[in-house]
């Protein structure tokens, strides 16, 4: 009975995430010739990962409705 709530309980806690979500702003890109607007360096990104955390990018000119709906979405999946 021990080593069925063991695997039980091990499960259950292996489907947890409890690693921290991180938004990372953007950097806008000006005059650069191609359709990108914005940008995000990758070293930023893995930094964090590394750290255990999980990073959401965020766009710099995203409204504040298009942040409530990011937050929203966050929050539920927790």
């Amino acid at each position: 009975m021990r080593f069925v709530l063991f695997c039980v309980l091990s499960l259950a806690v292996q489907s947890l995430n409890l690693r921290p979500v991180l938004g990372v702003l953007s950097q806008p890109i000006e005059g650069n010739g191609t359709n990108k607007t914005s940008y995000i360096a990758a070293s930023y990104v893995k930094f964090l990962e590394a750290a255990g955390a999980q990073v959401v990018p965020v766009r710099f000119d995203a409204s504040n409705a298009e942040l409530d709906t990011m937050m929203k979405v966050l929050y539920n999946d927790q």
